[in-house]
């Protein structure tokens, strides 16, 4: 069963495709089981509030609520439409590198970096190690 709060089921591959046309108050939470990797076939569960329009008390009780039925929030789709931006200006990476992109920056919460930090993993490996 879909909490109350989720707007919406999608793959994060589907929500990349179609991210211009969700609310910019759009955030975005998967699975708690999902911690090895980030990959395109994610199910991304969508909860589309605006956090202004409700009390700190209210929005305390939504990320709970939603952490009871084991969702967890890994981004707003704003931070995913700058993951994306970062990741289309680097000239050594391509769409191909999303997946990579996106689990580095839930893991981080920072941009794949220019050059491999030695001894750092990303999910299930590092995923500098793949370029």
């Amino acid at each position: 069963m879909t909490p109350a709060y989720i707007s919406e089921v999608v793959t994060l591959g589907t929500l990349i495709s179609n991210l211009a046309s969700y609310p910019d108050h759009t955030w975005v939470y998967a699975s708690g089981d999902f911690l090895d990797s980030v990959e395109l076939d994610l199910e991304c569960h969508l909860c589309v509030l605006n956090s202004r329009d409700f009390t700190d008390a209210e929005n305390d009780q939504r990320e709970q609520d939603l952490e009871d039925d084991g969702l967890g929030a890994l981004f707003s789709k704003q931070q995913l439409e700058d993951i994306l931006t970062n990741l289309r200006s680097r000239k050594d990476l391509g769409d191909s590198d999303i997946a990579r992109a996106v689990d580095y920056y839930v893991f981080h919460d920072a941009f794949l970096p220019e050059k491999p930090i030695k001894g750092e993993q990303v999910g299930a490996g590092n995923p500098l190690d793949a370029q």
